[in-house]
């Protein structure tokens, strides 16, 4: 009986070769198409909630993958308060940025109105709250809240 030779150097053939970079391909694609976080989101639609002078609470049922726009009343411009998001379920709806002032249009009085955008990423429920406060502060003490019951149903 003939004792069993050892190759040296290339023992498993080409063909492993080709697995390998194949294999190492895949998880790179697959590594570039995963999220890490949640970044900027694409939604199916915009609902836009726009808050009226004396509401301060507001029901929306809000479809996945879709984006409510919220339109807050105020600040007065040259005041020092600012809106602020005091709660929201975030494993629900994802804030889409920070809050933007937008300053009222000449002639149209003082007060400006401030926009949020939030994403529904998975069914559930959130309470979005937000308060009119001095920022600089050390205790500050709301002057005025808003609130927003947003439910995402299943599909």
């Amino acid at each position: 009986m003939s004792t069993p030779t050892v190759r040296r150097g290339r023992t498993r053939g080409r063909w492993h070769r080709w697995r390998q970079v194949l294999g190492g391909g895949c998880v790179l694609a697959f590594a570039a198409g995963c999220q890490v976080g949640h970044g900027v989101q694409h939604p199916q639609a915009i609902h836009p909630v726009v808050f009226k002078p004396g509401v301060t609470s507001l029901n929306v049922t809000l479809p996945l993958a879709d984006q409510i726009d919220v339109v807050l009343l105020g600040p007065t411009v040259g005041s020092d308060y600012a809106w602020e998001v005091v709660s929201n379920n975030d494993r629900v709806l994802e804030q889409e940025g920070p809050l933007r002032f937008v300053p009222p249009a000449p002639g149209a009085g003082q007060a400006g109105t401030t926009k949020a955008s939030f994403f529904a990423l998975k069914p559930g429920r959130s309470i979005i709250r937000w308060v009119l406060v001095r920022p600089n502060e050390a205790v500050a003490v709301p002057s005025a809240h808003c609130e927003v019951f947003v439910t995402v149903p299943n599909r």
